[in-house]
């Protein structure tokens, strides 16, 4: 009778099914929630003026795409083109200023967006209607109203910064 050695170490070190379990959700937590950090918060914004707010607030941690960037370009007129309509598919959270300021927004909206995608309209949060003066991002106390509003979505969607959003809010 022989006693093989490397087949007496294999055998004798071989790992239980539980603890290879643990292994593997440990691997998957090292390589795979840095991921889920570093992943940006994908904001739309129909207006340059709120996407400017949104990238102040959220820094390093969104990317913004600001749809009327242009003081040229006539928001009661614009018609937005298929890679605009792509980009709000894909937004995490989707700004305009409503009012009737900027209608086309709810047609693009109609589309099927992400599940978990947030709409922020901002004269919904201040409490302006339809028929109102719509250009409600004048006045400071809308833009504090939103300000606030947006930094809770942004925690809402990414509470592992909650305090840098806090603080970029101050």
């Amino acid at each position: 009778l022989r006693f093989n050695y490397m087949q007496h170490a294999v055998h004798s070190h071989r790992a239980s099914p539980k603890t290879l379990i643990l292994l593997l959700s440990a691997l998957f937590i090292v390589l795979f929630l840095p991921l889920k950090a570093l992943a940006q918060i994908n904001i739309v914004a129909a207006e340059n003026f709120y996407g400017s707010v949104a990238k102040q607030l959220g820094g390093k941690h969104v990317t913004i795409t600001s749809i009327l960037n242009n003081p040229n370009e006539d928001p009661h007129t614009y018609s937005a083109d298929p890679e605009v309509a792509r980009k709000i598919a894909e937004a995490n959270l989707i700004i305009y200023n409503g009012v009737g300021y900027d209608e086309w927004m709810k047609r693009l909206l109609s589309t099927k967006g992400k599940k978990d995608r947030r709409i922020l309209v901002v004269g919904d949060l201040i409490g302006v209607s339809k028929g109102d003066n719509p250009h409600i991002w004048y006045d400071p106390n809308t833009m504090q109203t939103f300000a606030n509003s947006l930094t809770q979505t942004l925690i809402h969607l990414d509470p592992m910064h909650e305090s840098y959003y806090e603080m970029q809010l101050q």
